[in-house]
């Protein structure tokens, strides 16, 4: 059996706390449905000018592989739409790749641009994949805590702190998956600049880029001399409903994009065709679609923060961006798991253990408000419910 063993690689890579409050709530057999405040997934359908794109591209018979870079007619509208929104002058021939969704992109990025046993500084808590793609790879993920009396920014002080002479690359996300954060633009100039003068990568992912509703998005590959040092994540998922589609693309220097080329080339060959086709409908189309999703998602913030406060021992601060809210639960006396698979079991509510997401976000939820205003409501007050027969600090 010793040859059939899994790589030693897999030996740190674990199953996300996310699936495991997935699959408990789907066990769930309690009263009413269950409450999907575990995935960052949005309620809305894709816009419908975005399918009829698809299904005109299936009837057109373009179902072949492509250029494994992508299409170039899509990498042109993602040129357009970097300059547009980011003011990221992009080459669509040199600087851009479509991927597999942001997942890939990253994964891809980090495995053609980081060595086996280099240090990249990742924010705690972050979204699990930077840290297991890491880990995959044979790099060493060095953990830049967030804090929340830092509004769970991450801070070029602590990105300093870390710093190494392995220090490889540094990921940021802003709007931040679990907190909602949004970083200044000091901080992200100050983190940019650290990166390129130092020698090193800076990986910006930015799937949440327009849901910013206090403070402002910046990317760091706008800021000027940045265009060596900057790879640019991007996605179509969150923006436009689109998260079953599989679409995201990375931009960044030409050669860093070569060699993910060939990482990608080597993994996925392409992104599916007609979606490609589809996704020019959605970044050059109407998009008065994404505006009203938006505001929706403000409300919701707005409501989910109000309900939240109103539960005795519980601290939440309002987030500035993305769909997603990261309560202190820390006045209960349990580990955050404890709490999360409490109100799974007993309530049928899918929050997720602030634990899932690094050592960092013990004590802490996270809520996705994805989901509609009677399952925010609905969900708040069965969660007030079962945090109600736990005593807590006053």
């Amino acid at each position: 059996m010793k040859g059939r063993l899994p790589a030693k690689r897999l030996d740190d890579v674990e199953i996300s706390g996310i699936r495991e409050v997935l699959e408990a709530l789907t066990a769930w057999s309690g009263q009413g449905q269950p409450i999907p405040f575990h995935i960052g997934m949005p309620d809305f359908d894709t816009p419908e000018h975005i399918k009829e794109a698809l299904y005109e591209a299936v009837d057109q018979g373009f179902v072949r592989y492509t250029a494994s870079q992508g299409i170039p007619e899509l990498r042109a509208a993602i040129a357009r739409k970097l300059l547009r929104e980011n003011d990221i002058h992009a080459d669509p021939d040199r600087n851009l790749i479509v991927t597999c969704g942001a997942n890939e992109a990253i994964s891809a990025a980090i495995l053609a641009l980081v060595n086996p046993d280099d240090e990249v500084i990742v924010p705690d808590p972050a979204w699990p994949h930077y840290v297991y793609c890491l880990r995959i790879a044979g790099a060493r993920p060095v953990m830049c805590t967030l804090r929340e009396e830092d509004g769970f920014a991450m801070t070029p002080e602590a990105v300093d702190a870390l710093w190494s002479d392995r220090t490889r690359m540094v990921i940021v996300n802003s709007p931040h998956n679990p907190t909602g954060a949004v970083m200044s633009r000091h901080q992200v100039e100050a983190i940019a600049t650290m990166a390129r003068d130092r020698g090193a990568w800076l990986l910006s992912d930015e799937p949440y880029e327009r849901m910013v509703y206090e403070g402002e998005h910046v990317s760091p590959a706008s800021l000027p001399d940045m265009e060596e040092a900057v790879l640019t994540v991007g996605c179509l998922s969150k923006t436009y409903a689109m998260t079953g589609w599989r679409l995201g693309y990375l931009c960044g220097p030409a050669q860093a994009v070569e060699n993910v080329n060939r990482v990608h080339l080597y993994t996925v060959s392409c992104a599916v065709s007609f979606v490609q086709k589809a996704a020019i409908a959605a970044l050059d189309g109407d998009q008065g679609s994404v505006e009203h999703m938006i505001s929706s998602y403000r409300q919701r913030r707005d409501l989910v923060i109000s309900l939240l406060q109103e539960i005795p021992g519980v601290q939440v601060a309002k987030p500035n961006g993305a769909f997603y809210a990261f309560p202190n639960v820390t006045a209960f006396g349990m580990p955050s798991r404890d709490v999360a698979m409490r109100l799974v079991n007993e309530a049928g509510v899918g929050a997720v253990h602030g634990s899932a997401f690094g050592e960092a976000g013990e004590g802490y939820l996270r809520i996705a408000y994805a989901c509609s205003e009677d399952e925010i409501r609905d969900g708040i007050g069965r969660m007030r419910e079962v945090l109600a027969t736990i005593p807590h600090r006053a």
